[in-house]
């Protein structure tokens, strides 16, 4: 029979998780230090936490959590409970459907953006690609490419049984 009992992960395997996510946001070309919040968040436990407790979690700077935690809180990537600033103010992911619903939100200003960028090809009227005509092209390319992929995941998401 499998065991069933939830696993508390040691502060030294939240450390090691911490680490990896930061990693894989350095991959991306984004501060390990914003992957190291956003992957002690994904396994803390009480979920919601302090930017004390975040930086003691991940071994930063209180000063340099709360500008990561101001960033996330702006781009509604984690949810703020109480005054901005303070002390007991907490942090926590957001639930799957605020994901679902950011995720939309993004896809829906790729394709706005791609569409723009499409009309505005179409008024420089500059095929050679010199100039603006290049930035945009380059540009437009892109964001159709993104939009294509957002839509395959979208498809395939939609065939992912919910949870």
């Amino acid at each position: 029979m499998a065991d069933t009992a939830t696993h508390h992960p040691t502060r030294e395997e939240v450390a090691n998780y911490t680490d990896r996510v930061g990693q894989v946001f350095v991959s991306g070309d984004l501060p390990e230090s914003w992957g190291r919040v956003a992957g002690y968040l994904m396994v803390c436990d009480p979920e919601a936490q302090t930017a004390v407790q975040i930086s003691q979690g991940t071994r930063l700077s209180t000063e340099e959590v709360g500008g990561i935690l101001c960033a996330f809180a702006g781009a509604r990537a984690i949810q703020q409970n109480g005054e901005p600033g303070g002390a007991d103010t907490t942090f926590q992911m957001p639930p799957r459907a605020h994901w679902e619903e950011l995720f939309r939100t993004r896809a829906r200003m790729v394709a706005e953006l791609r569409d723009l960028t499409g009309e505005e090809l179409d008024l420089v009227n500059d095929r050679e690609g010199r100039g603006p005509g290049r930035r945009l092209r380059d540009v437009h390319d892109l964001y159709s490419r993104v939009a294509e992929g957002l839509g395959k995941a979208r498809e395939a998401g939609s065939r992912v049984p919910r949870q």
